[in-house]
């Protein structure tokens, strides 16, 4: 298995070389929209040296799996969650059996695309094993971040604000399950610990949209983490969903700062363009709670 990050196209040589000397039967890659762009430069450079099945995923293959038409040495996409369509196709490969019809997959196939539907989300996160990390890699992205490591333990969101992935990708998966969907806390927790083992870091960055949604969730995580770890820490916010209770919690559980979603300073503009109910109140609310605690760094998203 490769662990590869590509930051630009002269590293193609000796991505080329490792896959020639290794001769991998799967080669997965995940795209963003701008990201496939490259994808389409990389395709025809790993089909010369490799007759691997080539598959990408991601979110542009999934919002617009039509892209599939644009290189024509991609042999599959995988729309959506790909963790268990991944592992089926690594299966029939490994089984010399016909992949053509694993559900998440469209795949190429005698000149024609066979277009299978979406399995169901995923609704026990904790069935998943813990992401894999290359340690080079992820050590030198640590080190690079002056010590953060970034963690996320949720999936989707609970808001549909009309600019954010998060609304497009809801509407592929309408009927097919809880989009916004968490890790247990315990399950959380026992990733920062098994991170702990492997990495150096200073501090976290919990990247999850917005971590103060489910009280409930956030009230087990924060006193878990509190009992077990001493790392500062920093997370997302949105306005008007941190009461008094939870920024005492966030701030005895290590908080050292926090990120609020405000995207826009016209309250109106917010409102009727951006979709986001919150009003100045709401985050100048929110602000006064995070440095009541004692909270030391507030920052303002916008876009």
């Amino acid at each position: 298995v490769i662990y590869r990050s590509l930051s630009t196209l002269d590293e193609m040589p000796a991505f080329c070389a490792e896959i020639g000397r290794d001769g991998p039967e799967l080669i997965g890659f995940a795209a963003t929209s701008c990201q496939f762009e490259y994808l389409k430069q990389i395709m025809p450079q790993v089909r010369a040296v490799s007759r691997a099945v080539l598959v990408c995923g991601g979110i542009h293959p999934t919002v617009e799996p039509e892209c599939i038409e644009e290189i024509p040495t991609l042999d599959a996409i995988v729309r959506g969650e790909g963790e268990f369509p991944l592992l089926d196709l690594a299966k029939a490969i490994e089984e010399h059996r016909d992949y053509s019809r694993i559900p998440n997959l469209w795949v190429r196939q005698e000149g024609a695309i066979v277009r299978n539907d979406l399995r169901p989300l995923i609704a026990d996160l904790d069935v998943l094993p813990f992401p894999e990390h290359d340690r080079v890699e992820t050590q030198r992205a640590i080190d690079d971040q002056v010590g953060m490591h970034r963690l996320i333990f949720s999936r989707g969101c609970q808001f549909r604000c009309p600019y954010c992935s998060n609304q497009i990708l809801s509407q592929v998966y309408r009927g097919k399950g809880t989009y916004h969907r968490s890790r247990s806390p315990e399950n959380a927790i026992a990733e920062i610990a098994r991170d702990a083992e492997r990495f150096t870091f200073k501090f976290l960055f919990f990247d999850d949209d917005t971590i103060t949604t489910d009280v409930a969730w956030f009230t087990a995580f924060f006193t878990l983490y509190r009992e077990r770890f001493t790392w500062p820490f920093y997370c997302n916010l949105r306005p008007g969903t941190l009461t008094q209770p939870m920024a005492k919690l966030l701030k005895a559980a290590g908080a050292k700062g926090v990120a609020l979603g405000i995207e826009h300073g016209d309250e109106a503009f917010r409102k009727s363009v951006l979709g986001r109910g919150h009003s100045n109140e709401d985050i100048r609310r929110t602000v006064n709670i995070c440095k009541s605690e004692g909270i030391e760094e507030v920052y303002g998203q916008v876009m």
